[in-house]
């Protein structure tokens, strides 16, 4: 009983130490797959097929970049929505200018997923050049493209 105990432990040693260089030899991949459209580059040289350490980056990064897609899609209906600029003038009241802007709740909304996404993006870099093995948080376990 004995024995078995100290092999799985020393497998586990074994498998953390393959890890760790898996994750140091692809660091660069890994933060590539956050960076915007250059998580093609880690894609399309297939780094995630040799090393699981990318291929969760990229499946994060990725999810990232889908993120941001829905960002630019909600920014640009939202941009439809416009409100008339009002000039108050003296003993006539508010008179349209001809100029119109958007609603104040547009701009919270866009700034909040924009905020969002560039701080997931962020914890995504850090953990990638860290060497760490982390799902993002929150949104981590939403979607995997490589299984």
């Amino acid at each position: 009983m004995n024995e078995f105990n100290n092999n799985v432990t020393e497998e586990v040693v074994v498998d953390e130490a393959v890890a760790a260089k898996d994750a140091q030899d692809n660091k660069l991949m890994a933060v590539l797959s956050y960076l915007g459209l250059l998580f093609l580059v880690p894609l399309l040289t297939k780094a995630h097929e040799k090393s699981p350490f990318v291929k969760l980056h990229l499946n994060q990064g990725i999810l990232v970049m889908a993120m941001l897609v829905v960002y630019w899609v909600v920014w640009g209906l939202l941009g439809f929505i416009r409100t008339p600029v009002m000039m108050v003038v003296p003993f006539v009241g508010s008179v349209p200018t001809g100029v119109y802007t958007r609603p104040w709740w547009t701009v919270l909304i866009t700034s909040a997923m924009a905020l969002f996404v560039g701080v997931m993006a962020l914890i995504g870099i850090i953990n990638a050049a860290k060497g760490e093995h982390k799902k993002l948080p929150l949104v981590g376990d939403l979607y995997t493209v490589f299984k």
